[in-house]
């Protein structure tokens, strides 16, 4: 999976990107720049995922988040323009390769209801970004990551960095990859292991004392869990 900034692709490239994903069985989570249509501007997050139909026919579908909660500084340059912003109402919870993940479009991951939607469900948020103010949503990402209880792929652009791989684990060993940023282009590869982390969470408490990531948090429920490491449809 490759994960892009916010607003990072022209809406032009996506069909590009669709049969990239579809030759390589690589799915991609990127931004797409704003979309004015009229008087009116939208924020896309694409989602492009590969699948095989008929057996031999590889394909990708490419699925829209819609930002729904737009940055004070962005309304105001789109409002500044006389234009107005388009909002989304609602999240989606993707499954690739047995893998839960929700997409997060930066200022959305200040509303703490909505970043905790999918406690049980995720293995894996992502979240997209185009934000200077590192600082704060490393707090963010960091909390998140221990209070839902899966994997983060956090993907800011160069200019301010923080990219990173993080999971909910102790200080010294949350994060798998993180970077500051810079002039040059970079991808940054690791992996993140989904069936560990389940077998974690199925856990009694009792049994996750010193393992290799943070107790569950209260509330988290460990029947959905075990639907997903049998395979059941959530």
């Amino acid at each position: 999976m490759l994960v892009m900034p916010e607003a990072y692709v022209p809406f032009e490239w996506l069909p590009i990107l669709a049969r990239t994903c579809a030759k390589n069985d690589m799915a991609i989570v990127t931004g797409v720049e704003h979309i004015k249509y009229g008087d009116k501007i939208f924020n896309f997050t694409a989602i492009v995922l590969p699948y095989t139909y008929n057996t031999d026919s590889k394909c990708a579908l490419i699925s829209f988040h819609l930002k729904r909660h737009y940055a004070p500084r962005e309304k105001e340059k789109i409002n500044g323009y006389r234009l107005q912003e388009v909002e989304g109402s609602h999240y989606e919870l993707y499954k690739w390769k047995d893998c839960y993940f929700p997409v997060y479009c930066c200022y959305e991951l200040t509303s703490i209801s909505d970043r905790s939607l999918f406690q049980s469900y995720a293995d894996l948020v992502i979240a997209v970004e185009w934000n200077k103010d590192v600082n704060y949503y490393s707090n963010i990402l960091e909390s998140l990551s221990r209070d839902i209880h899966c994997y983060c792929v956090q993907v800011n652009t160069s200019d301010y960095g923080d990219s990173r791989i993080t999971k909910p684990a102790k200080t010294e060993e949350k994060d798998i990859i993180r970077t500051k940023g810079g002039i040059n282009s970079t991808v940054l590869i690791d992996d993140v292991d989904i069936n560990e982390l389940r077998e974690f969470q199925f856990k009694d408490y009792t049994l996750q004392k010193g393992d290799r990531f943070k107790h569950t948090p209260p509330g988290f429920d460990p029947n959905i869990v075990l639907k997903k490491i049998r395979g059941e449809k959530l």
